[in-house]
């Protein structure tokens, strides 16, 4: 995962100017419990930025407007829109 991460998304995270690449990755996971653990070991790998900005999660529990907010952040321009990984279960499929 630290390859991916360095190859795909931010190869120096953790240094002065650090500079994440356009890139965005979307998993797909079925159940709920393997997005949690797939959320929890992203936000370790990327705990030298800021996670919360860079990670969300895509679930079926999730409001009208939240899923619409979302999907509008995660297809902006990465030059003003940091997120960069939705992990989601299949309520993404529709969307």
């Amino acid at each position: 995962m630290e390859a991916f991460r360095r190859t795909n998304l931010c190869a120096n995270l953790g240094e002065a100017g650090a500079r994440w690449q356009p890139t965005r990755l979307l998993i797909f996971t079925d159940y709920v419990d393997t997005k949690r653990y797939l959320e929890r070991q992203l936000r370790l790998l990327l705990a030298e930025d800021d996670p919360d900005c860079r990670i969300a999660s895509f679930t079926g529990g999730m409001s009208e407007d939240n899923r619409e907010r979302l999907k509008a952040q995660f297809n902006a321009d990465p030059d003003e829109e940091p997120l960069r990984i939705l992990i989601a279960t299949d309520a993404a499929r529709e969307g």
